[in-house]
């Protein structure tokens, strides 16, 4: 069975108290009466049944018709007090645990032997011992006590109730006695591998107590390994006061008055949840915070949602108009969605509108990038377009979609290719966060100039021989070429040239060209 299943009882009574024990469950009535089922090979069930297994609910039968007040289930035996001011007890008795006086076990209730002029207010069955707290104010233990878990300072057990080895004075307000693994052998039940053998009491001065096997800490005092046949100081958090305590089998767990849960002991398989498997030899909380799935405001859902290593958790708001808008927080506790919690009002969107910063003018030569950059801040965070103008800012226009834009954090910059024709072109930001008005930054302006010409390719290094090449990078020696035919003045030069012997034989007729831009 996967899911919670009402139980089939005859005549529909009504249960006030249940209490699981080791494959088996007993249930006490508002009228007192009590029922047993499960496995109940030991008879733990006390119905008094032969069977293996009470497969429904079976009315215990109280001796002397007296109506149980409390019940507890251990792993193969029972325990109940009843309105008559006796304790009874029922199941594997192989260690004393009935408190009876025998080792003989009992398919029905007996009657434990009580302390003299003592009657039990409190009682908790373990793997193989029990607990109780007296009127008198003292904690008592009877069963088996090999590792200690009766308290009694000896390592031994008793067949009837005895006094735990306390310091005097203290007043008990709870109890837990440990239980231990199944094991179908029940000569077996001594092994301290089975565990369960410890116990734990709180006393009303906020101190709390353990005793028993130590195995894997379970004591809670900083120790490990070493059994404690007498009570010692659990080692409690700073602050903190338990209010109740559970003994599990190599494990213990708590509630703080702090609110918190904490545990201490066995860990294997992550049964103290404290996000790993190591064991505890101290009481440490246990991580039982809730998980936030979704904050919205105003019925839109903030994101980035993140939790902080102290546990708090931040998101980013929508955007939204100025104004308080209701948040709504879900969350999950151990994997469970739970109802969602609205908070009215719980969040004010402030009037703060986005700001941008103004870019720079730039200057390129052609063919080089041109980029122009702005920072912007606001909440929400605002986006930038970039804007420019051909007409002195007459009007304006996006810039076009192949130019790149490059937003890092709260910059954006827009870069392009400038040619000289774009020279006088004026930029703008405008920052929009989608809630107030749109910012626009100052204008900046673009000029770009020539990459200087490479010239003519006339190469004017005349030497004495009468050669006359010239490489006219922008001036050099060579002459203006206007055509395909020699000017007349350029003959008339051709002609003085050979008149002063300057090496005329080997004369180059120059022509040049007008560079055009």
């Amino acid at each position: 069975m996967n899911l919670p299943t009402k139980l089939a009882v005859p005549g529909d009574p009504k249960f006030t108290e249940i209490s699981g024990g080791e494959f088996y469950s007993l249930a006490l009535t508002d009228a007192g009466v009590a029922y047993g089922w499960g496995f109940n090979r030991s008879g733990q069930t006390g119905t008094g049944l032969a069977a293996q297994s009470v497969l429904e609910p079976a009315p215990i039968a109280a001796p002397d018709g007296a109506k149980f007040t409390q019940l507890s289930a251990g792993s193969h035996h029972s325990l109940g007090i009843a309105d008559n001011g006796k304790a009874y007890g029922w199941g594997s008795n192989s260690n004393g645990a009935l408190g009876n006086g025998t080792p003989i076990p009992s398919p029905t209730p007996v009657a434990v032997q009580l302390p003299e002029n003592v009657e039990f207010t409190m009682i908790d069955a373990g793997g193989q011992h029990s607990l109780a707290l007296g009127n008198d104010g003292l904690v008592y233990a009877w069963g088996g006590g090999s590792l200690g878990q009766i308290g009694n300072g000896t390592g031994t057990g008793s067949l009837i109730p005895g006094p735990v080895d306390l310091p005097r004075g203290l007043q008990l307000v709870a109890l837990a006695a440990s239980g231990f693994q199944n094991t179908d052998d029940e000569t077996r039940i001594d092994d301290a591998t089975l565990g369960g053998y410890h116990s734990l009491v709180i006393t009303a001065d906020g101190k709390t107590w353990a005793w028993g096997g130590n195995q894997n800490g379970q004591l809670g005092d900083g120790s490990v390994g070493t059994a404690a046949l007498a009570p010692v100081e659990v080692t409690l958090p700073a602050g903190v006061a338990f209010t109740s305590v559970w003994a599990g089998i190599f494990h213990s767990l708590a509630l703080g008055d702090d609110g918190k849960t904490y545990g201490w002991g066995h860990n294997s398989f992550g049964q103290l949840a404290l996000g790993g498997n190591q064991d505890a030899y101290v009481p440490t909380e246990m991580r039982t915070a809730p998980t936030v799935t979704e904050i919205d405001f105003d019925g839109v859902a903030g994101t980035d949602l993140t939790q902080a290593e102290d546990g708090s958790w931040s998101v980013v708001t929508p955007a939204h108009a100025a104004g308080p808008v209701d948040v709504t927080v879900a969350w999950e506790q151990f994997g469970v969605a739970q109802e969602p919690i609205v908070y009215a009002d719980g969040f004010t969107y402030v009037a703060d509108g986005p700001t941008v910063s103004d870019p720079a003018d730039v200057t390129v030569t052609a063919g080089s990038s041109a980029s122009f950059t702005v920072e912007v801040t606001g909440s929400p965070q605002p986006v930038v377009s970039w804007e420019v103008s051909t007409d002195g800012g007459e009007t304006w226009g996006p810039a076009p979609d192949e130019w790149s834009v490059v937003v890092d954090g709260s910059s954006s910059t827009l870069s392009f290719p400038a040619s000289v024709t774009q020279s006088g072109m004026l930029v703008r930001a405008v920052a929009d966060d989608g809630v107030n008005e749109p910012v626009i930054s100052a204008t900046a302006k673009l000029t770009v100039t020539e990459v200087p010409g490479e010239g003519g390719n006339g190469n004017g290094n005349g030497n004495g021989n009468g050669n006359g090449n010239g490489n006219g990078a922008g001036g050099g020696g060579g002459l203006a070429e206007t055509g395909n035919t020699s000017t007349p003045w350029a003959t008339m030069l051709a002609g003085l040239l050979v008149a002063l012997g300057a090496g005329a034989a080997a004369l180059s007729v120059v022509r040049s060209k007008r560079n055009r831009a």
